[in-house]
């Protein structure tokens, strides 16, 4: 399921119309969607799997070069020009036309589009933003984890000061409002976060929340993921 949000739309005065933004939950790489399609159990090794990639786009480049359109199932693909040209014996320049590959979607795709269900969610943090929440530890039911477990996050603006207990990745019990702060960090990057869930925390349903105070701001900023988590 694809969660999304309503914002007020900056192009329309009429303070009832609202546009609507899918959540954005995680990036794949080219060499993250390698290994998913060698994951345990696939029986295709990463490096045939990278090797049929590569020639893949060694494929398409090839076309694309002689003005051959791509159609697949993803996506289609066309060369088009862009820019002016004065009269019929007026010629391609650089500095003034330019090539332009265009891409649309394929049939999976818009019946991708067709068959996926979204779900209404908070308005995210414009700063500090949580895409994704992952175990490490073991392989466990969608957002259910135990005491003691490793958890990844992955999304934006996540760095903070660890000195600082006003900062921090923490866990908020829904029904007491406690809070648990995560005094276990491995990594802490921009983008990415690495933890140790307390073994003390009780089991219960919570919120997960980092609390930064970027560069210039005077006053902590927070982001919360969309979905409460359960300690179990």
């Amino acid at each position: 399921m694809i969660p999304y949000y309503l914002q007020k739309n900056p192009f329309n005065k009429d303070a009832k119309k609202y546009i609507g933004k899918a959540v954005l939950m995680e990036k794949l790489d080219a060499k993250e969607i390698i290994s998913l399609c060698a994951a345990r159990g696939n029986k295709i090794p990463e490096y045939m799997v990278e090797s049929v990639l590569k020639r893949f786009e060694e494929v398409i480049e090839e076309a694309l070069k002689k003005g051959i359109a791509i159609n697949t199932p993803i996506i289609n693909i066309a060369p088009s020009l862009t820019g002016t040209f004065d009269g019929k014996h007026d010629k391609f320049d650089k500095n003034r036309h330019q090539l332009h590959f265009r891409v649309s979607e394929g049939k999976f795709l818009k019946r991708l589009a067709e068959e996926s269900e979204l779900f209404k969610v908070v308005p995210p943090n414009s700063f500090v933003q949580i895409h994704s929440v992952k175990s490490l530890s073991s392989p466990t039911e969608e957002y259910q984890f135990e005491a003691g477990s490793i958890l990844e996050l992955k999304g934006k603006s996540l760095k903070y000061d660890r000195q600082d207990k006003q900062q921090g990745i923490f866990l908020i019990n829904e029904e007491s409002q406690k809070e648990f702060r995560m005094e276990l960090t491995i990594k802490s990057t921009k983008s990415y976060q690495m933890f140790q869930i307390p073994l003390d925390i009780e089991k219960g349903s919570y919120m997960l929340e980092i609390r930064c105070l970027p560069p210039r701001y005077t006053s902590i900023r927070l982001g919360r993921f969309y979905k409460a988590i359960s300690i179990i």
